[in-house]
């Protein structure tokens, strides 16, 4: 993956979306939700980025609540910027 992301980077894009983010990794017996395999990629793809394409952007989509989406920043080595869905639904806003 990371040779894909460098493909992309080198023609230019300014980073990623990633979507499903909580389901990268599989792993019988569980719901696929927020796995530490999960974490230690995307930290991973983080320092790949920082260290060789500075300035762009890893953007999260997960549709969880955000003390469930919090931890997909890592310590700032994770994702720069996330989605939060639930709290763009009208029903929160009423």
């Amino acid at each position: 993956m990371l040779d894909v992301a460098r493909f992309w980077l080198d023609l230019g894009i300014d980073g990623f979306r990633a979507d499903a983010v909580p389901y990268l990794f599989e792993r019988e017996d569980t719901n696929c939700e927020n796995l530490p395999e999960t974490h230690a990629y995307l930290k991973k793809m983080r320092a790949f980025m920082d260290q060789n394409y500075p300035g762009r952007l890893l953007l999260c989509e997960a549709n969880q609540w955000p003390e469930e989406v919090r931890p997909y920043f890592g310590d700032g080595d994770e994702f720069h910027m996330v989605f939060i869905f639930p709290s763009c639904r009208a029903s929160i806003w009423r």
